[in-house]
């Protein structure tokens, strides 16, 4: 737990030490959301958390009754279990309380504190994650490799504005690592080198029988330059025609519902180190013109969850987020694929296929939870250089307006919003190409590692879906079971020659000895062969 808000504002004025951490924003970010959901009040001009605990304070104070120290437009907040892509980060990201981090190690730097000077930190995986804080051993995945030593105020960058409030007091000489980093990952330039580098094909007029044959078959990434080119919301969405669209309905960012109102003044005006994230599922129930406005390009039209009907695990997202916001590693929920188009603003990528974990990540072995770096700028800043380096370096592009990426099944992904506001459309499917590891990856006992559905739906998610494709897609249940037969076929070959090999025993010339192979035959008796040498008689039988 953490000290409530007016124990922290009266511990703050005991010391240097207490100001500087009780104006940390971590704390008063917890408060107001905690305190007020998402109907707090975010406060334009000031910009921090602390002042929108303010601020919230003083409108829930004009109300009367019992919903004072509560806006009224504020939400319930959201089950996990209601929607995350839990990677989901859907995640499988999922974040680690931060308590008890340590003020000491190399690299402390002299900070100028004026109303509290670190980024929030909240978690998405082009899903959404829960708000919260880091735990200690998160908190050393914080690497200094990446760190520019500096002091807190040595300067705004790249039209970043100082986070300042106005109001605070100017502490000089204090050093900590637990306030620089997260300042320094809040306010540190896009360096250049992370955007050079474009190792994914990009290609146009792709056809739906050669992405299957060159991309979705490989299970190898792909940039649809024309995928979303044809798409209404290219010239219709905005964050105007958005909060029109959602007029009087709540969207989800960082897993709570607010007004669109509300998200929009904190996204043009947050400087956090990791913004929250708008990622809605139910966006086109909510705005059912939105759907007009977009369609699945057609290399993706073949989803046989789709045989689920509303009962299929959750699949579609708005996303919209400020630069800075994105979604930390994760992989994909219940082994799908997914696309993910841009509808405004510009995505980095940066991809490592499935095995090969990227630096900084550390996933549980059972892949259910992964703990990761808070943010995706602190990752870049600290493990990007490495991840170049790496036996198997990572795949890397920039996904622009109109353009739409291929995220394969089983790839460890992330992605950095670049642009002041950068709208997208995501979706995961599962194609006939990937049904059967979908199939493996649900089945009954693994209710644990699914997700997108109610808890009592998941041990039962692999029995509907089979009993729908059996009814709608009787096809697919044909090839599955075929490709399960001969896979089987093939283990019971593998078993069968690793068995032979096993059991060969060295023939002795005393002996003349030679074994015999279980299924009728000689084993590995040499012979000498037309070409000099031996040659090796397997008789595998019947």
């Amino acid at each position: 737990g953490h000290l409530d808000a007016r124990t922290l504002a009266t511990l703050s004025q005991t010391s240097k030490a207490c100001y500087c951490f009780c104006a940390t924003e971590d704390l008063w970010k917890a408060h107001v959301l905690e305190e007020f959901e998402g109907g707090f009040t975010w406060d334009v001009a000031k910009r921090t958390w602390r002042a929108a605990y303010a601020s919230s304070k003083a409108a829930a104070a004009l109300m009367s009754g019992p919903t004072a120290g509560k806006l009224i437009e504020g939400g319930k907040k959201r089950s996990h279990d209601d929607g995350d892509q839990e990677h989901q980060q859907q995640g499988q990201s999922k974040r680690r309380d931060r308590k008890d981090a340590q003020d000491q190690g190399k690299g402390r730097e002299d900070q100028h504190i004026e109303g509290g000077a670190q980024g929030e930190h909240v978690g998405c995986s082009e899903g959404v994650d829960e708000v919260g804080k880091c735990s200690n051993e998160e908190r050393k995945t914080r690497g200094r490799r990446g760190g520019r030593k500096g002091r807190v105020d040595d300067g705004v960058k790249a039209g970043r504005e100082d986070r300042s409030s106005g109001e605070g007091v100017r502490v000089q000489g204090f050093y900590s690592d637990l306030l620089y980093q997260p300042w320094h990952c809040a306010t540190a330039d896009l360096q250049p080198e992370w955007l050079e580098v474009s190792n994914v094909d990009r290609r146009r007029n792709l056809s739906p029988a050669a992405f299957r044959e060159e991309y979705e078959l490989k299970n190898k990434p792909v940039v649809l330059v024309d995928g979303a080119a044809k798409w209404p919301a290219l010239k219709k969405w905005s964050m105007e025609s958005l909060e029109a669209a959602f007029a009087g309905k709540d969207i989800i960012a960082g897993n709570y519902p607010m007004p669109f109102p509300t998200y929009s003044a904190y996204a043009h005006n947050t400087i956090d180190e990791m913004p929250l994230y708008l990622f809605d599922k139910d966006f086109v129930t909510k705005a059912p013109q939105l759907a007009k406005d977009f369609s699945v390009p057609s290399v993706f039209n073949e989803d046989l969850f789709s045989v689920l009907g509303t009962s299929r695990p959750d699949y579609r997202w708005l996303i919209v987020g400020p630069a800075r916001s994105g979604s930390s590693f994760h992989v994909d929920p219940n082994c799908t694929s997914a696309w993910n188009a841009v509808v405004r603003g510009s995505k980095k990528w940066i991809m490592f296929p499935p095995g090969a974990i990227p630096p900084g990540v550390h996933p549980s072995p059972d892949g259910a939870d992964v703990a990761t770096p808070v943010s995706v700028m602190e990752w870049f800043l600290n493990f990007y250089s490495a991840a170049r380096e790496a036996k198997i370096p990572p795949l890397e592009c920039v996904v622009g307006k109109g353009e739409v990426i291929f995220v394969p099944r089983g790839w460890w992904h992330a992605c950095l919003n670049l642009e002041t506001m950068t709208i997208a459309v995501t979706q995961n499917y599962v194609s006939s190409a990937i049904v059967l590891d979908v199939l493996r990856f649900i089945r009954p006992g693994r209710r644990d590692l699914i997700s997108g559905c109610a808890p009592d739906e998941r041990e039962h998610l692999h029995g509907r879906f089979m009993e729908a494709l059996k009814k709608q897609r009787p096809d697919v249940v044909q090839m599955v079971e075929e490709q399960e037969q001969a896979k089987q076929a093939r283990r019971a070959q593998e078993a069968k020659l690793s068995s032979l090999f096993t059991s060969v025993k060295p023939a002795t010339a005393s002996t003349g000895c030679r074994d015999v192979n279980p299924g009728g035959g000689d084993l590995a008796q040499p012979k000498p062969s037309a070409t000099g040498g031996f040659s090796f008689n397997f008789s595998l039988g019947s």
